[in-house]
């Protein structure tokens, strides 16, 4: 496990003349490559909601502050009655909606369902992640990134080859080299979470897969 500081003195330890610009404003440029490494990993969450039999409206920003109808990309429904205190299993059995035919043109962040349920379900909606923000303060020593472990690679060489763009005097070059570094350990760790997510740690892996 490693910190949010951790990745920051790794980038003054490779690059010295980080310095030149402020904790606050490296860890922004920190935060873009996250946002990059989640799109490019394809981060999945999910959050389960109880659906009354009064309520077909639904407005995403009550479930998650990190959902909006456009980093949605699944809504389940149980197929018969499920409340949340019972928890849905593996064998649960649910109904995929379409989200284009859901969405509700009014309240742009909500999703209305044709009809009321005859009894309670629970709504599972997956959506696009978004990581966390990291602390613009180097006295902060305890924050942990909202990155998978082998991720902490692939935010550092990010991070410095934008820091090579910048300042007075840019390095193309040597940004060039850490942007190859960054796409390089980014395809190992889309290979590493997937293989975990899927639980196939043991089986081998494919070229084709490799290059995804």
């Amino acid at each position: 496990m490693y910190t949010c500081l951790d990745v920051n003195n790794s980038i003054e330890s490779l690059r010295p003349s980080s310095t030149e610009f402020t904790f606050a404003q490296r860890s922004k440029w920190i935060d873009e490559i996250a946002k990059r490494v989640y799109l490019d990993v394809g981060k999945m969450k999910y959050s389960d909601h109880l659906l009354s039999t009064t309520v077909k409206l639904v407005d995403l920003s009550t479930i998650s502050t990190q959902m909006r109808i456009d980093n949605v990309k699944h809504i389940y429904v149980t197929a018969t009655k499920t409340t949340v205190s019972s928890n849905a299993t593996s064998t649960t059995l649910w109904n995929e909606y379409d989200i284009t035919q859901i969405k509700d043109v009014v309240n742009t962040n909500s999703i209305r369902f044709s009809r009321f349920f005859p009894d309670e379900r629970i709504m599972r909606i997956e959506y696009l992640a978004i990581p966390a923000l990291f602390p613009t303060t180097s006295t902060d020593s305890t924050s942990i990134p909202d990155m998978d472990d082998e991720a902490k690679d692939v935010l550092v060489y990010g991070a410095l080859a934008r820091i090579c763009k910048a300042g007075d005097a840019p390095d193309v070059q040597l940004a060039n080299q850490y942007e190859q570094d960054y796409r390089e350990e980014l395809r190992r760790t889309k290979v590493v979470i997937r293989r975990r997510e899927r639980k196939l740690m043991n089986d081998p892996i494919s070229y084709q897969e490799w290059n995804w």
